[in-house]
């Protein structure tokens, strides 16, 4: 039974969270044209006739990778993290914690916070390669998966599904805005916990 319970976590924490996070990146794509044409560009470089990517190809994928962690960011699905307890009396920064204290942590405020990211509200997957192109994982300020002991345990299946998904739709489709409407980038406010996206039309055409 226990086993039964693990395996409903790992796909739960690596299946439910992608599929939103997975709209999260069509809708950023769909607004940022640019951005969409240099992630098909590299895609079909190294995937060509549609071939399916595999763990072997990330690190010929810098910017599909840097996409990705910019829309784990920009999005902080889990906006307050998992809550700890204090198992001590401590101080940190000055304020006083004490012991039995359940704590969260303001993901969402970490990832637009200036002193991790320049110019934090804008969509800029270049901020995660270097002056090589090559990508570069910032571990400051970047919580999408939590950290240590108890980071998210759906994490080698959840970015192994975004590789494989993006990848696979974006070889042969491409997205963009409905014609004269503007997509809404905010979360759906009715669910405070996680940062859902909207429901909402998006316009998708089949490349040549």
């Amino acid at each position: 039974m226990d086993l039964a319970f693990l395996l409903i976590d790992l796909f739960f924490a690596g299946s439910e969270t992608t599929t939103s996070t997975l709209t999260w990146l069509l809708y950023y794509l769909a607004t940022h044209p640019r951005v969409q044409d240099k992630l098909q560009a590299e895609i079909d470089l190294v995937l060509p006739e549609g071939q399916q990517a595999t763990l072997d190809d990330k690190p010929r994928l810098p910017y599909t990778e840097a996409v990705f962690h910019e829309t784990l960011r920009k999005s902080a699905l889990l906006p307050i993290g998992l809550q700890h307890v204090a198992e001590k009396d401590t101080t940190v920064g000055g304020h006083f914690i004490p012991k039995g204290a359940v704590l969260n942590g303001a993901i969402f405020t970490i990832h637009h916070d200036t002193r991790y990211w320049d110019n934090p509200d804008e969509f800029l997957p270049e901020r995660w390669l270097n002056d090589e192109g090559k990508f570069v994982t910032k571990k400051e300020g970047f919580l999408a998966f939590g950290i240590g002991k108890r980071q998210c345990l759906g994490e080698s299946l959840a970015r192994m599904e975004l590789l494989v998904f993006t990848t696979t739709l974006l070889q042969r489709l491409s997205f963009a805005s409905p014609q004269g409407k503007t997509l809404n980038l905010h979360q759906d406010t009715q669910n405070p916990f996680v940062h859902l996206p909207l429901v909402q039309d998006i316009l998708v055409s089949v490349r040549a």
